[in-house]
């Protein structure tokens, strides 16, 4: 399009009144097909009905949506942001999108824009400015402005329309009225001056100035050009032949506020005031006090003041029209080229009497005092801010004289003795009593968060482990009869060994941190550390495997990718990256520390070679106190409550946090049992907006540095909380973030951890939650990186399918390349609010196998739930320390269910729980619920089992594993056999509450329930798998019961492992022809294979295990040889306890 013939740059200009404004139109081309189509000029979005016109360079809107790629497009983002020549945009300017447009995002270049392109977009949430390159500040039309200290772009701009954007936000556009007479004046309608001395009387007839007659408002323009016209009256009675301006030379005796007197209206109905009197602009300024205020009228400046002061400017009553612009000038006389006065800001604007600009002041270069005059110059659409004369101001400056050195020595000593010498002794006292009290109002300060080591209370013999931190477990505590949680703040302090060898704490009389007689060695909070935990990267036949993305990374100079050992092979030693401020269960997948060469948390080196490990370590504790002055202050209901610490000398700090009963979000997300109301995750999602939204608003701000869903804790209302914030030794010695979560300026190493940086880990919380999954997950780590750090592949994981558009949009807008195109917090929690939470479903895949009209509230909840639901009462949780979960699922369920038709699978389901719900009955097991083909029970739950629960459960698994093997798969087709299952089971401490309104549930909430549903995950065709939690209790309450170590196996979100088998072995896991138990000879004999996933079900086979086994057919009296991966031959399961530090009683349990 040719645009000389269509637009004329001549036309367009910010015009200077509401008539000519009300006019304007942004289509000058005179058919709406010159003006283009959004989909042809513009790039449209289907997937976010978004249209970017980012960078096409228009000149105007497109004006048809005609032309679109998608069969149903409907546009609700309209983007125009890089678009240099757009400026203006009129009323009906985005018509054709009036009734889908909910976002509009404008260029720094707009000039004007219309009120009514905005008025006619009834769904509009939200309208956002582009950064202006020449002040990196959200640049705004000159017609328009969004907070009251900002200003319009023209003098004779006062507040018009009012369009509200959103919940919070509003835009005010400029109302001029610069073509209306008498606008300056103040007007008393029905007010008649009595006794008034009258310049001039005219009316209709007069020969001069008979217009004045026609309106109030004319009187009162009149009057302002008459020199000796201080009032006026306007008199319109209707039994005068006509209407009359009286000039007046004075006010006189004003009537009653309402002169209501026969006759003293202007029309027959008696709405009209017969009288109008007023005062012009140039009386105003006496009478009203319509000027500039300025105090104070003498600034005083000198060295005690660095020069520096302040000038408050205010109006003394409201403008009629427009703003008043104050720009303070330096008088003539007083300017010279040595001496300097800076204004800040160089010019002021003032729309109301209400409000006041404070003017920042400075001198410099003057060498001698003096007294320096300046004045404030006015602009103003209101006449009468400008008539007054700008009275002198002053600024007085002091320079104290130099100093005159005496040459007489004796002088000068006596000078020193007798005068500075005295002050110096004072000034030492003064300065010692202000630092003592310094310290005292520290000390006491700090008493409302320090706890001392004896106010917390542990559970005998052994603490509550809720879960592993960053430098050691972090475990259940009662502080003054609260439940709190409580870990170690910085890294253990290193020990130092002595001549003979053994190893020796630093500190004297400390073996490490004891919170009372019941913290048994076995519990030191260094055992889950980094240093303690072991390399987890495991070297198989196949290659190197690494634990997905969960890792805390040392930040360097050249970033993840350009790093000298890049890739080569990642180093993941166990640093533990575990629950945030302590409660939950933290992260429970025990992340990895990416190492790097030297980083910042590692002791640097002394110039004799040595270390100072221990100066580190003070200096660490010196830095967390400091810190816990500040976050200890913090306090949000979306943030985790740090409720103290303790700083003692023979311990080592420890942080004590709210206690979150239902552990983290990543535990609720991963809870198989688990299913979600539409309006819970998007009140979860709201809970982490609104936390980093105070995070990020604090002062000091506080940038998280590791949002995961890992480091977000619920409560037993499932009210979501940041936890692990605020604390820089966690980034000083690796904790500064989690790869998979980390955004890739970041993982290039081109940037620092920022507001934006967390803003991009809660994108990828939003796939966490809508897809219930790990990011990136079975993908390799390497590989994934450097995807996600490579600008031309841009690689995020993948919208959810069940995550809703509005979610999808803002997940997307929050994982954007350029952080400058992040949302803000505040913009994220805005945009969250305005969500409907009816729209936020999730897909959790899972099919309830029972018909819930046939079930009362007795089968599915414990007897005090049931009666307490029937009787409309609230249910509060309940903590239940050691409980036993059962779970169960059918091998090759899912190729089953396809294959057959629905209703048989109903009936195999049927049929087969209905021996379970028996045997369940029959050992006294609560069954929790059914999913698909899930069976899920517990003990020692709704009634005292403490004795023998996990008895009762192993009893109850050896029996279903027989009821299931006992059931036909399809009862018309007895050659597909019968049901095979998967059975695991763990011990430990679970919430349970009832959540939902409208299909109310009994869940269990902890690490425990993820911890069995991965003991049954990770189990064999009718095997039944435990942790070693259980297998310990089982072995004191079933001393006779078989029970067989697996080995240290790894298990997702969990780490390393050693499990137990609790059935008895199969012949065919030993190899061919070997027995039920192997002796002691041939076990020493087993020999190392490469890993072999299982042929039935490969994706469940565990990576990285060492597994042994005997070749069939061999002498097992001769030396071993390996067995090549893929052979005929079968490796065992068999797995002997592999030597550990802390395992000394396992070899108790390779055969029982």
């Amino acid at each position: 399009v040719d645009e000389a013939a269509f637009f004329n740059t001549s036309y367009v200009g910010l015009l200077n009144s509401d008539r000519q404004l009300n006019t304007f139109r942004t289509y000058w081309m005179n058919t709406p097909e010159k003006r283009g189509d959004f989909c042809t000029l513009c790039n449209c979005q289907g997937a976010s009905n978004t249209i970017d016109c980012r960078g096409v360079d228009l000149l105007l809107p497109p004006q048809t949506l005609t032309t679109t790629p998608y069969a149903t497009f409907v546009p609700r983002v309209l983007d125009l942001r890089n678009n240099p020549r757009l400026f203006l945009l009129g009323n009906q300017a985005l018509a054709t999108l009036a009734e889908t447009l909910e976002e509009l995002w404008l260029p720094a270049s707009l000039k004007h824009l219309a009120a009514g392109s905005l008025e006619s977009l009834p769904n509009l949430q939200a309208v956002y400015f582009e950064d202006d390159d020449n002040d990196n500040d959200a640049s705004s039309p000159q017609n328009a402005i969004v907070t009251a200290t900002d200003a319009f772009g023209d003098v004779c701009c006062s507040r018009g329309t009012t369009l509200d954007i959103g919940a919070e936000e509003s835009l005010v556009f400029c109302d001029m009225q610069v073509d209306s007479p008498g606008v300056d004046s103040v007007f008393e309608p029905y007010i008649q001056y009595i006794d008034a001395r009258v310049h001039t009387a005219i009316g209709p007839d007069s020969e001069f100035l008979s217009e004045a007659s026609e309106s109030p408002q004319k009187c009162a323009e009149y009057c302002d050009i008459v020199q000796d016209c201080h009032y006026f009256s306007y008199d319109d009675r209707l039994p005068n032949a006509q209407p009359t301006c009286f000039l007046l030379e004075d006010a006189g005796v004003a009537s009653e506020e309402f002169n209501s007197a026969p006759g003293h209206f202007a029309d027959e109905s008696q709405t009209l005031p017969g009288w109008t009197s007023g005062r012009p602009a140039q009386t105003r300024v006496q009478v009203d006090n319509a000027q500039v205020l300025t105090s104070p009228k003498t600034l005083p400046v000198n060295p005690d003041n660095d020069y520096e002061t302040e000038l408050v400017l205010k109006l003394g009553s409201m403008p009629l029209r427009g703003a008043v612009w104050i720009e303070p000038r330096l008088a003539n006389a007083s300017r010279t080229d040595d001496v300097t006065v800076t204004f800040t800001p160089s010019f002021a604007v003032l729309y109301d009497d209400t409000s006041n600009v404070i003017v920042k002041v400075k001198v410099t270069g003057a060498t001698t005092s003096s007294t320096l005059v300046f004045q404030t110059q006015v602009w103003s659409c209101d006449t009468a801010f400008t008539l007054s004369e700008p009275e002198p101001l002053f600024i007085s400056v002091t320079v104290p004289p130099p100093v005159v050195e005496s040459n007489d020595d004796n002088d000068t000593m006596d000078f020193v003795i007798r005068g500075i010498l005295p002050i110096v002794v004072l000034l030492l006292i003064g300065g010692g009593i202000f630092y003592w009290q310094l310290q005292a109002r520290k000390r006491n300060n700090d008493s409302v968060w320090l706890v001392k080591k004896e106010e917390l209370h542990f559970a005998e013999p052994k603490p509550e482990i809720l879960g592993r931190g960053t430098f050691g477990l972090v475990l259940l505590a009662e502080y003054r009869g609260t439940q709190v949680a409580v870990k170690r703040a910085i890294p253990p302090r290193a020990r130092r060994k002595s001549r003979k060898g053994s190893t020796k704490s630093s500190t004297t009389g400390s073996t490490g941190p004891r919170f009372g007689d019941g913290f048994a060695d076995d519990f030191d909070m260094t055992e889950f550390s980094g240093s303690g935990r072991g390399n987890m990267t495991t070297e198989t036949g196949s290659g190197t495997h690494h634990s997905p993305g969960m890792m805390s990374r040392q930040p360097s100079a050249k970033g993840i990718l350009a790093s000298a050992t890049s890739w080569g092979g990642i180093n993941m030693s166990g640093s533990g990256n575990g629950s945030g401020n302590g409660s939950g269960n933290g992260s429970t997948g025990g992340s990895s520390s990416l190492a790097s060469q030297g980083s910042p948390g590692s002791p640097r080196k002394t110039k004799r070679g040595g270390s100072n490990p221990e100066a580190v370590w003070k200096k660490l504790k010196a830095d967390f106190v400091e810190e816990m002055r500040y976050i200890s202050k913090l306090r949000h209901p979306c943030i985790t409550t740090v409720m103290g610490a303790v700083i003692e000398n023979t311990s080592e700090p420890m942080l004590i946090m709210e206690y979150m009963s239902l552990g983290s979000l990543y535990d609720l997300l991963h809870n198989e049992t688990m299913e979600f109301e539409g309006g819970i995750l998007l009140s979860m999602l709201r809970d982490l907006s609104q936390g980093i939204r105070f995070l990020h608003a604090a002062d000091p701000q506080v940038i998280h540095g590791d949002l995961k869903s890992q480091n977000i804790l619920v409560d037993n209302k499932l009210r979501a909380k940041v936890a692990d914030f605020g604390l820089s030794q966690k980034r000083r010695v690796g904790g500064v973030g989690t790869p998979f979560w980390m955004a890739p300026e970041l993982l290039r190493g081109d940037a620092t951890n920022s507001a934006a940086t967390d803003i991009y880990s809660i994108g990828v919380i939003f796939y966490e939650v809508f897809s219930r999954k790990d990011p990136y997950e079975g993908e390799d780590a390497k590989e994934v990186l450097r995807a996600v750090c490579d600008p031309t592949i841009n690689k995020r994981p993948e919208t959810p399918r069940s995550c809703p558009r509005d979610i999808a949009t803002l997940m997307e807008d929050c994982m954007q390349a350029d952080p400058e195109k992040r949302p803000t917090s505040a913009e994220l929690d805005t945009r969250l609010k305005r969500i409907d939470e009816g729209k936020i479903k999730i897909e959790n895949g899972l099919v309830r196998s029972f018909k819930k009209s046939t079930l009362s509230l007795n089968d599915m909840f414990p007897a005090h739930i049931a009666q307490a639901l029937s009787e409309g009462r609230k249910v509060e949780a309940e903590h239940h320390d050691k409980v036993t979960i059962f779970f169960s699922d059918i091998i090759n369920f899912t190729e089953m269910a396809s294959e057959m038709e629905p209703k048989k699978v109903a009936n195999l389901l049927d049929r087969l729980y209905f021996k379970l719900d028996a045997l369940s009955s029959l050992h006294d097991v609560f069954k929790v619920e059914t999913i698909g083909d899930a069976y899920m029970a517990v003990t020692n739950l709704v009634k005292d089992q403490s004795t023998d629960h996990v008895k009762r459960i192993a009893h109850f698994a050896m029996e279903a594993v027989k009821a299931a093997n006992e059931t036909l798969i399809d009862v018309e087709d007895e050659s597909k056999g019968c049901v095979n299952i998967r059975v695991g089971f763990h011990t430990g401490p679970v919430v349970s509450d009832v959540v939902g309104s409208k299909n109310p549930r009994y869940c269990l909430f902890g690490d425990t329930v993820n911890t069995a549903a991965r003991m049954e995950s990770n189990s064999k065709k009718n095997r039944i798998h435990c942790s070693k939690a259980s297998a310990e209790l089982l072995k004191k309450q079933w001393p006779k019961v078989k029970i067989f170590s697996r080995g240290v196996i790894p298990i997702k979100g969990k780490g390393d492992m050693h499990t137990y088998w609790i059935n008895k072995i199969e012949a065919s896991d030993l190899g061919g022809g070997a027995g039920f138990l192997a002796s002691t000879p041939v076990l020493e004999k087993m020999h190392t294979v490469n890993e072999r996933a299982e042929q039935d079900e490969p994706e469940r086979a565990p990576r990285g295990v060492v597994r042994y086994s005997i070749p069939s057919g061999e002498d097992t009296s001769e030396s071993p040889s390996a067995v090549p991966f893929g052979s005929e031959e079968e490796p065992t399961e068999v797995v002997p306890p592999p030597d550990e530090p802390d395992s000394a009683d396992d070899s108790e349990y390779a055969v029982l």
